[in-house]
């Protein structure tokens, strides 16, 4: 790849709403608040609570790829009932894929027209449910009453330079853009889903603790205050950031909070069934990444590189990532299985190296850790980041006139087109790897415009689709959760959910593969192979700039990559 120009921009995204989050969802749920015994432990009742981290039954094995071992082997498969389906609050065993006390039959008329979708309007949609008679239990839990829910989204403390920045790419949102959204897609969902007589009280609250740093004491504080003031069934929250304690704190309080990407497996697992996200685990993520370098680029020239020096050298991969306990055993995951643990041997890859989450300090640390890289010797550069971090990370190699491979993982929307453009250009031109967006479409095409045409909104702003892949997976994990509603029931009604997009059913670019199971508390289980080209046209708005999708699109579920140099 040849080398070309660009600017840089600044840093640090406290929240993206981005435009061009595809078909990420399908159900999900968070909820809150348990009952407590002196001691400050969850009390295990009637009412389902359950301590983070509990067991539960049917718990299925996953191989290396953190893929469930296929049915009939030991360990395989999950049933949240005999019948397959979560019990309903009588205890009546639910019909296999519906939530339990819903009929085989019943009336259907609330659901897609086909009777097996509950709707038809977006891309994606949960199992129809039909609608709800009877006696919904009531206030099952805390946040929940016969006739609501509460749920929270949170709105992290901004900062200005931030937003100016990303308002330069149409990135970033303001507080009454965001609440007409999230109106809109409050209405769509009242309407179309299955709630068993109760309504969801979306309820917008602002954060006010620093994030970059972060402070993790009065983030810890903010979440008890919020919990004591709102009672919240659930909460989400759409930032990049990587805020561990935040949603630690409310699962310690019984609260199921959707958030938090790319966290390791273990931490979801530790958490559940509390825990969840959109986007991809980081310990998925990086077995992805190992198995696309293992069969495409291990122990081959770094053919990719900007510098004809870097080319002829065989590939050495170096590894940046945050600070956080919570990712870096996501890079040393990475090192492991390329030094041995799935293909080659030590010295393919550098140790990694870690980064604060300081804006404050950003130019200084990425200076350190590419000199680091550089002295030793890397050919090839992953950034495990924010959105934002390759934008000092490729800035400093240029300083540096260090031109290396650049790796993408797929995680923190760094393949999306409109933040490509961030990125220092002459470093970016030498992008490519597996990307977890879909094949880009423009916004008027959306599931989160075609939800608000539904109810009667135009103009909801380009950045929605985000909140309504977070907003949607709530919707849908209450509605398979039953009436019966409480964390093990979501937990059940989720991962026995059936998977929804993906290249083997559809072959359509655009639609991801979904899909949750038994250690697996986020969403997307596929990626593309994406290459950045700096005057392509991009989908999303037609300007210049934009990711390449290889092979048509074509997506990649995680182990199955195929053997060859990566195409460019």
């Amino acid at each position: 790849m040849a080398r070309g120009g660009g600017k840089v921009g600044r840093r640090y995204a406290p929240f993206l709403l981005l435009a061009g989050v595809q078909a990420l969802l399908v159900a999900l749920v968070p909820s809150t608040g348990a009952p407590r015994s002196a001691d400050g432990q969850l009390n295990v009742g009637p009412g389902g609570y359950v301590a983070p981290g509990a067991p539960f039954e049917g718990e299925v094995a996953t191989d290396e790829f953190g893929n469930p071992i296929p049915a009939g082997q030991p360990g395989a498969g999950v049933a949240g009932s005999a019948a397959g389906g979560p019990t309903g609050p009588t205890g009546a065993i639910g019909v296999p894929g519906t939530p339990g006390g819903a009929a085989a039959g019943g009336d259907r008329s609330k659901c897609a027209p086909d009777g097996v979708r509950q709707q038809s309007i977006t891309t994606t949609s949960p199992p129809c449910v039909p609608r709800f008679t009877g006696d919904n239990g009531g206030a099952t839990y805390q946040g929940v009453t016969r006739e609501e829910i509460v749920i929270l989204r949170y709105r992290p403390k901004s900062n200005t330079a931030v937003d100016a920045i990303l308002r330069t790419q149409g990135l970033a949102s303001t507080p009454a853009e965001e609440q007409q959204a999230q109106d809109a897609f409050a209405r769509f969902f009242d309407k179309r889903y299955e709630f068993y007589g109760r309504k969801i009280k979306w309820v917008t609250v602002q954060g006010n603790c620093e994030i970059t740093p972060p402070d993790t004491a009065c983030l810890r504080d903010e979440v008890k205050r919020l919990n004591a003031q709102h009672k919240p069934f659930g909460v989400f929250y759409t930032s990049s950031t990587t805020q561990a304690e935040f949603f630690e704190q409310w699962g310690q309080l019984g609260v199921m909070n959707v958030g938090g990407w790319h966290f390791t497996a273990d931490f979801n697992q530790a958490q559940r069934p509390y825990h969840w996200d959109v986007f991809m685990d980081g310990t998925r993520t990086v077995r992805n990444l190992a198995d696309y370098w293992c069969k495409k680029m291990a122990g081959k020239p770094a053919a990719h590189a900007g510098d004809p020096a870097l080319r002829a050298k065989t590939r050495k991969v170096g590894v940046i990532t945050q600070d956080f306990g919570v990712t870096r055993p996501n890079a040393l995951e990475f090192v492991r299985l390329v030094t041995g643990g799935m293909c080659g041997k030590p010295g393919d890859a550098a140790a990694p190296v870690y980064t604060p989450s300081d804006i404050s300090r950003a130019q200084q640390t990425a200076s350190t850790a590419i000199q680091k890289l550089k002295s030793e010797g890397v050919t090839t550069l992953v950034i495990l980041s924010d959105p934002i971090g390759p934008t000092f990370f490729t800035k400093a190699a240029s300083e540096q006139q260090w031109y290396p491979e650049h790796l993408l993982s797929g995680s923190g929307l760094i393949d999306y087109d409109v933040l490509g453009r961030l990125y220092l250009q002459e470093q970016w031109v030498n992008a490519f790897g597996p990307g977890h967006l879909g094949e880009p479409i423009p916004f008027e095409q959306s599931d989160a415009a075609k939800a608000a045409r539904d109810v009667g909104v135009s103009g909801v702003y380009s950045g929605a689709n985000l909140m309504y892949a977070y907003m949607s997976l709530v919707a849908a994990g209450i509605q398979m959760s039953g009436p019966n509603l409480n964390p093990p029931n979501i937990e059940r009604g989720v991962l026995t959910l059936p998977p929804s997009g993906g290249w083997e059913r559809t072959k359509n670019p655009a639609a991801v593969l979904v899909q949750f199971g038994p250690g697996d508390y986020t969403a997307i289980e596929d990626s593309r192979h994406a290459v950045w080209s700096p005057t392509a046209r991009s989908k999303i708005d037609g300007k210049a700039g934009a990711y390449i999708a290889v092979q048509g699109g074509r997506r990649w579920e995680i182990g199955k990559w195929e053997p060859g140099e990566p195409k460019q």
